[in-house]
């Protein structure tokens, strides 16, 4: 199978967002601030990855950060990234040290879930690539479902926006990188 991105020019977006329920620099997140340089190093070093953030202006947040959140100044936790294709997002973000901040915002519940998507996927290209995208992107998903144009990985798409079965064997290959 071809890289989907070298095929057709576009990459794999990958818009993540969170508010704790907690304010920013609270002691319970002490944990939790060490461990973002540490993903978005691992992220840049991983096999597939293309970019972190690129020159986007600048961050606006998706309808869900309300003034309450503003006023209440909670901590907010939105990052974007450009993948090659589907398996290498996934075997990045349940392997190494992203499942390791994963499962310690399960142990210790610093963000509030379950109340929007907590990621948007959709393919695009480097020039069209936003905060804003990414906003409406992620506001799309929640009010439409996973679609070709904004989608999660329960119910993904592939470039040409048809259905997608997941890779198992390059998924594989991306998993053997993080043993």
């Amino acid at each position: 199978m071809a890289d989907q991105k070298t095929a057709t020019g576009k990459s794999l977006a990958i818009m993540t967002f969170g508010i704790s329920h907690l304010q920013k620099k609270a002691s319970e997140l002490e944990v939790f601030y060490p461990k973002i340089p540490m993903v978005i190093s691992a992220a840049k070093n991983a096999p597939g990855f293309g970019v972190v953030q690129p020159s986007l202006g600048k961050k606006v947040h998706p309808r869900f950060y309300d003034a309450t959140c503003r006023d209440l100044n909670l901590e907010v936790s939105q990052v974007l990234f450009l993948w090659e294709n589907i398996e290498a997002v996934l075997a990045f973000s349940y392997r190494g040290v992203h499942r390791e901040a994963l499962n310690a915002n399960k142990a210790n519940s610093w963000f509030v879930h379950k109340k929007w998507p907590a990621y948007v996927a959709w393919w695009t290209t480097l020039d069209e690539v936003s905060w804003n995208a990414g906003c409406r992107k992620l506001e799309q998903l929640f009010d439409d479902g996973s679609t070709p144009e904004a989608f999660n990985f329960q119910s993904p798409f592939g470039v040409d926006g048809t259905d997608y079965s997941t890779d198992r064997a390059r998924l594989k290959q991306y998993q053997e990188s993080y043993a």
